[in-house]
């Protein structure tokens, strides 16, 4: 790491197994070491160990990321959520502690890999091979973004919110932008939608499409639409 503080340049160097991860938390430099930690950048600048920054020393367990809620900071690696108080006056007294959320078990079997906050109230996690994960600001999932639905490839390297509060993904394979602040909703052949839309309607709660394939009816539950017993071309319903 060059250290440049607009006078002169001090070279930081890490221990054997290098430097990771960095992240910024409350202007305060947070970085993992292998075989070391969790670390915070002192004000001589020199890498201290944070109180717990151990747990984060294995290679079986990097820090992918570190997310900002309502509640406080959030640790992300592949085997669970952690819980970070950080103490911005003396960030070596932050504390750390493992939290049982609803999604750690997506986190280790798909190998989140980065983790953004998203606007007020979500969250949104990559993966090596499960594509993006949304979440509420509890960690429930909302919404699971994939090749079985609109992604181009399920490795995700990298998450931007922009302004606007979209998503932006950069894939192990391309790029993708998931309109995720927009108030349309689109429906694609991933959502069940075959052949073409004559007309459509919403009848009992439900809504149906007429094409050229047959009558199709929307599934809640699967957020899908669905073949009915009417396959024949339908102009109208």
């Amino acid at each position: 790491i060059l250290d440049y503080d607009y006078t002169s340049i001090k070279t930081i160097l890490p221990g054997e197994e290098g430097f990771h991860t960095f992240f910024e938390v409350d202007n305060k430099f947070i970085l993992r070491e292998k075989g070391k930690g969790l670390k915070v950048l002192s004000a001589n600048n020199e890498f201290t160990l944070l109180k717990g920054g151990e747990l984060f020393a294995d290679n079986n367990n990097p820090v992918r990321g570190i997310i900002k809620g309502k509640e406080g900071y959030f640790i992300v690696t592949p085997q669970s959520l952690f819980k970070f108080n950080f103490n911005k006056v003396l960030p070596e007294l932050s504390t750390i502690e493992k939290i049982n959320a609803p999604i750690n078990s997506w986190l280790s079997e798909k190998t989140v890999y980065c983790a953004e906050s998203i606007g007020e109230n979500h969250y949104a996690f990559g993966s090596v091979n499960g594509g993006l994960l949304i979440t509420d600001k509890k960690f429930n999932p909302v919404n699971n973004i994939s090749t079985g639905n609109i992604l181009q490839d399920d490795g995700v390297n990298y998450i931007y919110n922009d302004n606007q509060g979209h998503i932006w993904l950069a894939l192990a394979k391309g790029i993708s932008l998931i309109e995720f602040n927009s108030p349309i909703t689109r429906f694609t052949k991933s959502e069940g939608i075959i052949g073409t839309i004559e007309s459509c309607e919403f009848f009992n709660g439900g809504a149906f499409l007429a094409t050229d394939k047959g009558l199709l009816s929307y599934n809640q539950s699967s957020q899908k639409f669905e073949n009915t017993n009417i396959t024949e071309a339908s102009w109208c319903v």
